[in-house]
């Protein structure tokens, strides 16, 4: 069939709950960083996943590591369980890291209070062709990382890089730590990345919710 006869559609999400939920973004923010102690003055990374080999949520360990280094509070927060939960833990615990978060299983009507709650969505996966939670992530308006072995990046994507987003080689720690750094640095590029997030967002839920057919 002709190009003319394809439209890109991106996964569907609950808009009605998420919707409901930005309405009470700035309370629900609050009380996530109340609920697990965040510093004010932190950035907060959420990865959503299982906790496998393959999802690579190590290398964000290791790059709060080097953010710690260079001066930048950060928390992360890990959504998911699976067989890398402990040598994770173990990991975080060798390197004396105190904001790591291991949220386990979250049922989908509370996932959504954790997009708000964070400043960036980061997805180190080596194998991903499309993942559902950088779909909600960018509806929520967040800026995303993801590694190139994601399936959610390009000019017509979810993560367009460059503006709402960075994509970095799968496994390079450094310059996944550089782009985390950018975004920690500058409230402005954070805020500038989110908004365009949201606008991507919400009209890729458009496409999703009929219009794609029409």
């Amino acid at each position: 069939i002709s190009d003319g006869q394809l439209v890109r559609c991106s996964f569907p999400i609950d808009v009605d709950a998420f919707d409901a939920a930005l309405q009470d973004r700035d309370a629900i923010r609050s009380e996530i960083r109340k609920r697990h102690g965040i510093p004010n003055n932190h950035l907060v990374v959420l990865m959503v996943g299982k906790l496998i080999e393959i999802k690579r949520q190590s290398d964000l360990i290791v790059a709060a590591v080097r953010l710690r280094s260079i001066g930048v509070g950060v928390t992360v927060l890990f959504a998911g369980t699976g067989d890398q939960e402990r040598p994770m833990r173990e990991l975080a615990a060798h390197e004396g890291l105190e904001n790591i978060v291991f949220l386990g299983f979250v049922m989908p009507g509370d996932l959504v209070k954790y997009y708000l709650g964070a400043d960036v969505y980061v997805h180190c996966s080596s194998v991903e062709p499309h993942s559902l939670a950088i779909s909600e992530a960018i509806y929520t308006g967040l800026p995303v990382i993801v590694s190139d072995r994601c399936g959610s990046y390009g000019p017509t994507d979810d993560v367009r890089p460059g503006f709402n987003g960075f994509v970095y080689p799968c496994g390079d720690v450094a310059e996944l730590t550089k782009y985390l750094a950018m975004l920690a640095y500058s409230p402005a590029l954070r805020e500038l990345m989110g908004g365009e997030s949201r606008v991507i967002g919400t009209s890729n839920q458009v496409l999703s919710h009929g219009k794609a057919l029409l």
